[in-house]
């Protein structure tokens, strides 16, 4: 159905047409100067839009929703495009925008994931948050001079834009600007730019370099996490403020240099360090050196700061380090071994995970815990000391050892979670803790050279799955009466035999 405005209304009003799916087409007389809120929103049946030269505002969800519609032509005059204006216009490929349109509204194109093409207005004073945030079609857009802000998920998601060149008026990249722009492979930020938000890079894998602009002051969390080709990277010297795993998991970046006139961070070697260089922040993952020293001045590991340095081999801590990060080491999967400094007091969750050639490791006598997921996926673990004063195993803290053989816990441990060494395969010895009141479920699962165990008086609750899949196992002496502990009827493997104290 084809929908003729009368002549004479100036303004479509508000919800006039919303999600009356029927129309195909409408013609819009001169006299309409505005399209008021969500005026035909939803109307997914709708082909094309004669907007004529009289109209001055495109209200916010004015064409929300309407699936079916494949181009529009901005006339001459209009000056605003208002919020959701054309989201989810699923079929939209081009987009002309007159010189006139001062105002693009937030989340004003969302969604138009064929809109190939935009010719964006050089009066364009205000692009509005997510304006054209998973527009995955779009190749490149010139946005004009004028422009100060790239807000938030701007171009979030379009994952075929290949570059943006930002005028010299840019002065903040929002959050999330340009995440997931996986074909970005060029961006010229001004000298103006003072402030790059967190995760506004994030998961631009094809960038290989970033000039960071001179008068840049702070750069966010996880700026550009995952920019997974990102080479190098320079920071000025006004740089005050660089967030939280800024280059997290940039697998190829092999140096991160600060001018020597920073006054709030170092690097040394292409490594990156607070300015007195008692904070180690980052260790570039793509560096290519066997072995690394750090300084003797560090007192602290950055959050991550190792994490994924494929290439590093042996390691020297130094001896003031009181604690190890969550994650700090995962995926260093060359890393065979290394002290730990006597003053480390906490090693965080994951902390080891996946370091996959790492032989053995003995654990300082100060940590009281072992968190979930430390040594998971250690393959060559064989030998690990666990020192008098640990009084929790966390959540598979040593899943996934295969060579681990034996288990000797102290009697300081009163606590095991689940699957704490769930897929040991060749643990063939295991000596539990007397202070144990629970074995949780999986804890030793598909240990299957386990071939017999002891569980000390202490133990009240064996709970589903704890040795399940452990093949071997013949016999679990149970230094208890059978009244007095409860065993989950899935927590052996079939014919298992149970001893327990006085028969």
């Amino acid at each position: 159905m084809h929908k003729d405005i009368t002549y004479g209304i100036e303004e479509i009003r508000m919800g006039e047409f919303t999600n009356v799916t029927n129309i195909t087409g409408v013609s819009i007389p001169y006299s309409v100067k505005e399209i008021g809120l969500s005026a035909f929103e939803g109307c997914t049946g709708l082909l094309s839009v004669n907007l004529p030269s009289g109209v001055k505002v495109i209200g916010g969800r004015a064409f929300e929703g309407c699936t079916a519609l494949s181009s529009v032509i901005i006339p001459k005059g209009v000056t605003e495009i208002g919020d959701n204006a054309f989201k989810d216009c699923k079929s939209l490929v081009t987009l002309l925008l007159p010189p006139d349109v001062k105002t693009i509204g937030s989340y004003a194109f969302e969604g138009c994931g064929r809109l190939s093409k935009v010719t964006v207005s050089p009066g364009l004073k205000w692009l509005g948050s997510n304006a054209f945030r998973g527009c995955r079609s779009l190749k490149s857009l010139e946005i004009p001079e004028g422009i100060t802000d790239i807000e938030k998920h701007t171009f979030s998601g379009c994952t075929d834009l290949l570059g943006v060149n930002l005028p010299e008026s840019v002065e903040y990249i929002g959050e999330y600007a340009f995440n997931g722009c996986k074909s970005f492979k060029s961006i010229n930020l001004s000298a103006n730019v003072k402030e790059i938000g967190e995760y506004a890079f994030s998961g631009c894998a094809a960038l290989p370099a970033l000039a960071m602009p001179a008068g840049l002051r702070e750069i966010g969390d996880y700026a550009l996490k995952d920019c997974i080709n990102l080479k190098s990277v320079s920071i000025p010297a006004g740089v005050a403020r660089i967030g939280e795993n800024a280059f997290y998991n940039c697998k190829s970046l092999k140096s991160i240099n600060v001018d020597k006139n920073n006054a709030a961070y170092a690097s040394e070697n292409g490594v990156l360090f607070n300015k007195d260089k008692s904070v180690l922040i980052a260790y570039p993952s793509g560096k290519t050196d066997a072995s690394y020293s750090v300084p003797e001045s560090v007192s602290e590991l950055g959050k991550y700061a190792f994490m994924g340095s494929k290439s590093l081999k042996e390691l020297n801590l130094p001896s003031g380090l009181t604690r190890i990060g969550d994650a700090e080491f995962k995926g260093c999967i060359n890393l065979s071994g290394f002290a730990l400094p006597d003053r480390i007091t906490d090693i965080g969750e994951s902390a080891f995970e996946e370091c996959i050639s790492l032989k053995n490791v003995i654990i300082p006598g100060r940590v009281t815990d072992i968190k979930s997921n430390t040594f998971k996926d250690c393959r060559k673990l064989a030998m690990i000391a666990i020192p008098d004063g640990v009084t929790s195993i966390g959540w598979g803290a040593f899943e996934g050892c295969e060579r681990l053989m034996g288990v000797n816990l102290p009697d300081s441990v009163t606590e095991i979670a689940w699957n704490a060494w769930s897929g040991c395969v060749n643990l063939l010895s295991v000596i539990l803790s007397d202070n144990i009141s629970v074995i949780g479920g999986g804890t030793f699962y598909g240990c299957a050279g386990l071939t017999e165990i002891d569980i000390p008086p202490s133990v009240v609750k064996i709970e589903k799955s704890a040795f399940e899949g452990c093949d071997g196992l013949q016999t679990a002496h149970i230094q208890t009466r059978k009244t007095d502990v409860t065993i989950d009827s899935e927590a052996f493997p079939p014919g298992t035999k149970l001893e327990f104290a006085n028969g």
